[in-house]
């Protein structure tokens, strides 16, 4: 209610102003790049893929050098059995095999697998695709140092099940392992942070979080305390309101709406 006379002062003013595009105002604080209007591809990345101390993008079949965004094709990528989207669901760069080359982790959601992309030493050559796992359809992954060792796992959203690929041995053989938690959280969507501020990271999914314990192959104990219905990818946790517990924001997947919960703890000392 504060808000109205403000408004009522606002608006003959905003009714004697002509409008204006900020997009073709000289001082308009951002400006539109477009690269490839023609991109079929859901997903991006973005990493200095030449070595030339400029960030390029990556996205689908092809890397785009910066400055001028050159295309180089490196890779061919299927339509899935749904003729709308292609077999190319995360694109998050990452030097998987120590080789110094930054390549590339994806995804997909018709062929449910997971792969790395080998960066060939001269990136506009051909890219070779090593596959990590199938472990069910997904709509994305993403890399998060869950552990806290600068070392990242490759996070994903696989509908019924929670949980991540971590590198075990980059050389001689790449190694990966497929860590499982409890699915009594899974659903659409997936996210992270210091839920109960211990320090250590955990998992939030839809319909509650995943404690991560001192020893990260112990139990992660699931605290079914929301049900956030169908999630985004991902789910944020941050102290929003500055009041010392971490919070929650996340958006609706595939229906509109941005909500937050606030954490707090009640008189019995129980998180709500």
């Amino acid at each position: 209610m504060r808000m109205l006379p403000i408004l009522a002062l606002l608006l003959p003013c905003l009714a004697a102003t002509p409008a204006r595009s900020v997009e073709s105002s000289d001082q308009a604080p951002w400006r539109k790049h477009t690269i490839n209007d023609q991109s079929p591809f859901e997903a991006a990345g973005v990493a200095d893929f030449n070595g030339d101390q400029l960030l390029d993008v990556f996205s689908g079949c092809c890397w785009y050098e910066a400055p001028d965004w050159t295309i180089h094709k490196v890779r061919d990528v299927p339509l899935g059995t749904n003729v709308h989207y292609h077999e190319d669901f995360a694109d998050a760069p990452w030097d998987v095999n120590g080789d110094g080359n930054m390549d590339v982790i994806t995804c997909a959601y018709f062929s449910r697998k997971v792969a790395w992309l080998e960066h060939p030493g001269d990136p506009t050559e051909p890219w070779t695709e090593h596959l990590i796992g199938t472990p069910g359809s997904m709509e994305t992954g993403y890399l998060v140092d869950l552990f806290g060792d600068s070392t990242p796992v490759f996070h994903v959203n696989v509908g019924g099940e929670v949980g991540w690929f971590e590198l075990l041995s980059t050389g001689p053989k790449v190694e990966w392992q497929h860590r499982q938690l409890s699915p009594a959280g899974a659903g659409h969507g997936v996210g992270h942070g210091d839920v109960n501020r211990d320090g250590r990271i955990d998992i939030i999914a839809p319909n509650g979080w995943y404690e991560q314990p001192a020893d990260r192959r112990a139990e992660w104990v699931f605290h079914a305390e929301f049900a956030l219905g169908v999630a985004s990818i991902e789910i944020l946790a941050h102290d929003f309101d500055g009041d010392g517990d971490t919070d929650i924001v996340w958006g609706m997947g595939h229906d509109f709406g941005l909500h937050w919960l606030k954490q707090s703890t009640d008189a019995d000392g129980k998180r709500t």
